[in-house]
This record gives C-alpha cells, structure tokens and sequence, in this order.
C-alpha cells in the first residue's frame, strides 16, 4: 500500500512537472511575442527549431534552456565553439570529459571519432565511467587529446595541483577546455 502512495506521488510529481514545462514555455513565447521577437529558434545543440527557449535559473532568465535537450545558454555557447573552433569533432581523439554534463555525454559517446572517457569524485552511472580524483589523475603522462573540465576547478581543494595534473596526461598538441565561475571580490 505504501508503495502504491509513493508511485502514484511519483506520478503525479511527473505530471506537474510536464505542465510546469509547458507554462513556461507559454511563458517564453508570450514574453517574446509581447517584446516583439517572434523568430523561431535554432538550438545548435540538438538542431531543433523552436519557438521559444524555457526559462531557467533561481531567479528565471527568459529563453535560457531549450524544451527539447535541456541545454542551457552556457552549453549552446560552448557546443558552437567547440564545433567552430577546434577538430573535436572531425579528428580522432582521445578524451577525458570531467563531472560530464547530461547534454555533452549523449554528443560525445555518439560520436565515432571520440574515445571517450568521462570521470568525476563521485561515481554516478550512468553518465560517470570512472572514479577520479583529478588532483592524482591514475593515467599516463600524454594519454588525451582532449580534456573537457567545466564548472569544476571552483569545487576542488587544490585547483592548481588539478590543473597541473590535467596538463600532465594532456598530450603536447592536446587541447584544453576548463570552465570555471570567476569570483569577484
């Protein structure tokens, strides 16, 4: 019976969070309709059309995360520099994707030219495929290619000590992407 309660709540927690989803994005599309933007959207993450973006955040920002891959501005940024910028997705390489963001994960390990391998602290399948501590990396020096590191640098205890170990299994040609918040002070 207690069972039964907490599946038909689970439900219903569902439930309220499709229609939460769709009020926002009538939300975005009146906000935008009533400021005079009436363009559809590209989504460069997912390449879907849309009308509008959801909004997102504690305090809501207006078109901030696409309804249909969840990607944020940050993510979208970042996925058209990476396509613009850099090989990562034309060449064959080796990378290291750490505390793998759900949106990256399902591009990166569908892509065919990628080996990838994505870590954190904390082991959390099904998106985590290794335990590291990136303080004391277990691989070789020159193993990736690639290191993808985003809003993660912040939560270590020594950032330079991981910095200097993710330069270390970085190969001579590799490149990195670390993503941090910048605190001012």
């Amino acid at each position: 019976m207690k069972e039964e309660i907490e599946e038909n709540n689970q439900l219903h927690r569902t439930e309220i969070e499709n229609f939460e989803k769709k009020l926002n994005l009538i939300n975005s599309v009146l906000h935008d309709v009533i400021e005079g933007y009436n363009k559809k959207k590209l989504c460069p993450t997912c390449d879907t059309e849309i009308i509008a973006f959801l909004p997102f955040g504690v305090n809501p920002r207006p078109n901030a995360q696409c309804p249909n891959c969840g990607s944020l501005e940050r993510h979208r940024a970042t996925y058209i520099f990476l396509k613009e910028n850099t090989s990562i997705f034309k060449e064959n390489i080796n990378l290291l994707h750490i505390a793998p963001e759900k949106i990256f994960y399902n591009i990166f390990r569908n892509q065919e030219n990628i080996n990838y391998l994505t870590a954190d602290s904390n082991d959390k399948p099904p998106r985590v495929m290794e335990k590291m501590d990136i303080q004391s990396i277990q691989y070789p020096d020159n193993t990736f290619d690639f290191i993808y590191c985003s809003h993660v640098l912040e939560h270590v205890p020594d950032d330079r000590k991981a910095i200097n170990e993710l330069y270390r299994v970085l190969k001579p040609m590799g490149k990195p992407l670390f993503r941090s918040l910048c605190f001012v002070f």
